[in-house]
């Protein structure tokens, strides 16, 4: 879980709430499909790897929204 970022054609996922370098990068990537409502999207682009790239496919899904004892909505972060 965290934080995804689009920087140019570069995703980065970063920790949740988090100013620190991200935990991974895609490169080049591109949104393959999104889902209706709130079904996530696709995310294919490159990775690094010992120096190469791996092709990589990003499955992103949203948080689970939850009604607080005040009655507003919010994510459920402890998923």
């Amino acid at each position: 879980m965290g934080d995804l970022q689009s920087v140019g054609t570069r995703f980065e996922l970063r920790p949740h709430l988090a100013n620190v370098a991200p935990l991974d990068v895609l490169y080049e990537a591109r949104v393959v499909s999104v889902q209706p409502g709130v079904g996530g999207m696709l995310i294919r682009g490159y990775e690094e790897y010992r120096g190469g790239a791996v092709m990589q496919e990003w499955a992103v899904t949203p948080l689970e929204s939850v009604i607080g004892p005040d009655g507003l909505c919010r994510w459920n972060f402890s998923v």
